[in-house]
This record gives structure tokens, sequence and C-alpha cells, in this order.
């Protein structure tokens, strides 16, 4: 599953971004990081403009706080399938 959202990504980061409108270019930004993985960089690329480099570090930290949310949440529930236990 992982593989084919990964791909997903790619496949939307590949088209051109006045393409997507509305719903659908928000939630290139937001659920699928599309827009921060091909739309800013290159735009940063063809036109450095301060703005667009705030945008992208701050969805790239923004992303990043979630990820480290995500796994510490996860590290919490995490019970090993080895762990021995001595009974007596």
């Amino acid at each position: 599953m992982s593989r084919q959202l990964w791909e997903l990504l790619i496949t939307f980061s590949l088209y051109p971004e006045p393409l997507f409108g509305g719903a659908l270019r928000l939630a290139l930004f937001t659920v699928l990081p599309a827009g921060f993985v091909g739309y800013i960089p290159a735009r940063v690329v063809q036109a450095p403009f301060l703005s667009d480099v705030v945008l992208l570090a701050g969805g790239a930290i923004a992303y990043m706080g979630l990820a480290v949310m995500v796994f510490e949440y996860r590290l919490r529930r995490y019970a090993s399938a080895s762990r021995f236990t001595t009974f007596g």
C-alpha cells in the first residue's frame, strides 16, 4: 500500500500545477504532499521568492512534525514479539 501511495504522489507531482483547482488543489498540498514535492521546489528554482522558500520549509517542518508525532504515538503502543517472560 505504501508503494502505491508513493506512486500516486509521484504521478500527481508530474502534472502541471495549474491543471488542478479547488478542492483537488487543496488535497495536493495537504493530504498528498505532491505540491511540496514537485510544484514548490520547481517554482523556487524558476523564480526564487522568499515566500516560496518559507512555504517549502514550513511544509517540510510540518510533515516532519507529523511523522515524529505518529512515530512516537505508535512507539508507545509497541509490544515486541520477541519478549521473554519468566514464570515462577
